[in-house]
């Protein structure tokens, strides 16, 4: 048995690396990780972008480590849980049955801790936990089960049997109130450094800032930490922004991306990222209407009908979907090389989300594409759902206020304008006429490197491309006169209280509820001036649904306030103060 420094060896880490995972070689950043965490038993913080090889700096040091114990994974998905487990098991039983000597472990070492597993599967594992040599040697949990009451008492005696060799939070970014997926359950997990003080710590994420990095170390306590971080450049990827009308699903367009990038051959797939269930229905059919094999995937979908066209979709073949079409909740976790492009049908709240969401694309490290469809109203629709889930939140709706328990108002309002803040900078991202690669690098605290010869520049993005074509663009979307529903951050004015905004640059949440209050007066009044407007307008917004309804109820405005007198739109502005 080979002892601890030994089993951090670079000679040792390779060989289980190969023995296990099947890779012939491991990157340099990886190497300094799991050397950190098993021979100075150091709390470490990195940040590798997506297909950096996070998940093996977590698994391999509990395959290569001698000691008895287990290491514990904080992961913020079941289905990612699952995903990853099942992944797991299959090298672990793979490796097992070639009779490999670098591995000592069977598929049943790996476990998860969540509302999956039966009441009966549950105590067993916890028992196994509890033992002085636990059979169990990875388990994934949920932040939800580590702050409860009953596995707080488990960590407890875990500690006492010294059997924890680690801890490692993945998605580590939810952690800080700055990242952009910020989950109040993960706060929660402050308390592992009082359990467990002598400890190690892994911190990882894909998409962390500076602020973001030093909030989830300070959060988490971490004592004195190795921080180590890939680049956050994908030479490989070309960003695009392309615009839409307000009226404008942008099916045809999303048609022509699909088209021009399966020119790069029939192996090329790709995926369609979709703002609802619905949308991801519409798109695979648009799709399959053009001649090209696309599926939908999301949670309102049976079980086994997802199941099958992910798998689908990853192994790939002659009847598979070459293009997926799902909601941002999917692809987290999941590992296909081969991703030709990514589309996104509408925005990302937060620079941080898309730049996780588009690194799904040329994992492999050939040319992929990365297009972000952009228009005025779903800028102003995605907004108004921001403010939406606060509102939600304090009216304590059962789903949302769960989560956000002992929040007071003052923190909510916080939390709400950050939130607002990370979208307007991403639309700041999406409007703004300059290199796509340095506005997101500079986010993430990097320089970007030269982009000499006219190869790096076309394959940057489409400004480096085409700046005088990007600069009209962009120009013409901004100014687009579409009844006055002006969401750009550069085009709003600041209110004297958060989340306020004057008549013409209000935000969309009380568009909406000023457009439902007037078609009531309009039932029962025939005094307001925007009631006959109001009326023609509310069937046919009714029946292009909510990013339809926003823009006519802007127009309605926008025209009943020209006729009007001053003093009513005076009285308008006030109402929104």
């Amino acid at each position: 048995m080979v002892c601890d420094d030994d089993a951090a060896s670079v000679e040792h880490l390779k060989s289980v690396a190969k023995a296990i995972f099947g890779f012939d070689d491991l990157k340099q950043e990886q190497i300094e990780v799991m050397q950190a965490l098993m021979k100075n038993h150091s709390d470490v913080f990195y940040a590798f972008p997506t297909g950096g090889g996070k998940s093996l700096c977590y698994q391999l040091p509990a395959l290569a480590s001698s000691r008895p114990g287990f290491a514990l994974i904080v992961s913020p998905l079941i289905a990612l849980m699952q995903d990853q487990l099942h992944k797991l098991r299959e090298v672990l039983s793979s490796s097992l049955n070639d009779n490999n000597p670098q591995n000592r472990f069977g598929p049943s070492s790996c476990a998860v801790l969540n509302s999956s597993i039966s009441p009966a599967e549950r105590e067993v594992l916890l028992q196994d936990l509890q033992l002085e040599t636990p059979a169990t040697r990875i388990v994934y949990i949920t932040p939800e089960q580590i702050s409860s009451e009953a596995f707080k008492v488990i960590l407890g005696k875990v500690a006492a049997n010294k059997t924890l060799l680690y801890a490692a939070i993945d998605e580590a970014h939810c952690i800080s109130q700055w990242g952009h997926d910020f989950r109040p359950a993960y706060r929660r997990l402050r308390i592992f450094r009082d359990l467990c003080p002598g400890v190690p710590l892994l911190a990882c994420t894909a998409t962390s800032t500076p602020k973001v990095r030093d909030d989830v170390i300070q959060s988490l306590r971490m004592h004195d930490p190795k921080i180590v971080a890939m680049s956050f450049d994908r030479p490989n990827l070309t960003y695009s922004i392309v615009f839409k009308g307000d009226e404008d699903d942008g099916m045809d367009k999303i048609v022509q991306v699909v088209r021009e990038a399966q020119v790069d051959g029939p192996d090329s797939t790709g995926l369609v990222y979709c703002f609802r269930r619905a949308d991801c229905e519409k798109v695979a059919s648009r799709l399959q209407g053009a001649g090209i094999k696309a599926g939908a995937y999301h949670a309102g979908m049976p079980d086994k009908q997802r199941a099958k066209i992910q798998n689908d979709w990853l192994k790939g073949g002659s009847e598979a979907p070459r293009v997926l079409c799902a909601t941002i909740a999917f692809g987290m976790g999941v590992d296909k090389a081969n991703v030709r492009f990514v589309i996104h049908m509408t925005l990302s709240k937060t620079i941080e989300g898309y730049y996780q969401e588009s690194g799904r694309a040329g994992r492999d490290g050939k040319p992929a594409k990365c297009v972000l469809l952009y228009s005025n109203n779903d800028a102003g629709l995605l907004r108004w759902f921001i403010g939406k889930k606060f509102e939600d939140i304090r009216k304590k709706k059962k789903e949302k206020a769960e989560e956000w328990k002992g929040w007071n108002p003052r923190q909510l309002e916080e939390q709400e304008r950050r939130e607002l803040e990370a979208f307007d900078l991403f639309t700041t991202y999406a409007t703004k006429a300059s290199c796509r690669r340095e506005f997101l690098l500079g986010h993430f605290g990097e320089k970007l490197a030269s982009r000499r010869g006219p190869s790096r520049r076309q394959h940057c993005c489409d400004f480096c491309s085409d700046p005088s074509a990007v600069q009209q663009a962009t120009q013409k979307a901004l100014h687009r006169n579409r009844g006055g529903l002006r969401t750009h951050p550069s085009l709003a004015t600041p209110a004297k209280r958060p989340f306020n905004y004057e008549y013409d640059n209000r935000s969309t949440s009380s568009s909406v509820g000023y457009f439902k209050r007037c078609r009531s007066e309009s039932s029962t009044s025939s005094t307001s001036p925007l009631s006959s407007e109001v009326s023609r307008v509310a069937a046919r917004a009714k029946r292009g649904g909510t990013i339809s309804m926003l823009g006519a109820l802007m127009r309605a405005e926008e025209k009943a306030s020209t006729n009007s007198k001053a003093g009513h739109k005076r009285s308008l502005r006030e109402r929104f103060r």
